[in-house]
């Protein structure tokens, strides 16, 4: 089954929304962390950039698909085999990175928010290169059209995957919302993502 460019479009966009959401809900939450750690000496305020830097943060390894799309407009490899996705050597360089741009809280931003990403991920290989487990159940199957199925099977169609991971994105953002005084524009998020979600669920053709 072909997914036309639209819904692959929107389905990633879904996808993308819950590690999008944790990256804002980190810097929320650590910073929260930090001003009760350290109450005198603590002066970093987080404002929408440094919201929006979390969220991409979060978003970041799986850039790896749109330089796949860049490359070659298709997926031609498992994109979790990629070096964006080796927590060992993307968990370090993160926390340096981050220690020596934006210091401790952003070091620790970082490291939350990735960390987050690959246990968000279904197949990560953790202690690589050490290891190498990975599996593919349906090894007939272009790595193009493994993704396009799973998009069919998980994200086209409402099921409880898709619902559990939009709600808990729309708690992450809604907390964070509420608590920097801003509960209508994290409103306004939540309802433009369930009516995403539910438009294209009710498209008969995709």
């Amino acid at each position: 089954m072909k997914i036309k460019w639209f819904y692959w479009s929107v389905c990633y966009a879904l996808i993308a929304f819950l590690d999008f959401s944790a990256g804002v809900f980190f810097v929320f939450s650590n910073n929260l962390v930090d001003k009760i750690i350290f109450p005198l000496d603590y002066q970093y305020q987080p404002g929408i950039i440094s919201y929006m830097i979390g969220g991409i943060i979060a978003i970041a390894p799986d850039f790896d698909i749109l330089y796949m799309y860049i490359k070659e407009g298709r997926i031609y490899a498992n994109h979790h085999q990629f070096l964006t996705h080796r927590p060992t050597i993307i968990l370090p360089l993160a926390w340096v990175f981050g220690l020596l741009i934006g210091g401790h809280f952003w070091a620790i931003t970082a490291l939350c928010c990735l960390a987050w990403h690959y246990q968000h991920d279904n197949e990560i290989d953790w202690f690589w290169p050490v290891s190498q487990k990975y599996y593919s159940p349906e090894k007939s199957l272009t790595e193009e059209q493994k993704f396009e199925k799973w998009l069919a099977e998980n994200w086209l169609v409402p099921n409880p995957r898709a619902v559990v991971e939009i709600f808990t994105g729309c708690l992450f953002l809604m907390i964070v919302a509420v608590g920097i005084g801003h509960w209508r524009v994290g409103a306004a998020f939540v309802i433009a993502i369930w009516l995403g979600a539910i438009l294209l669920w009710s498209q008969p053709e995709k």
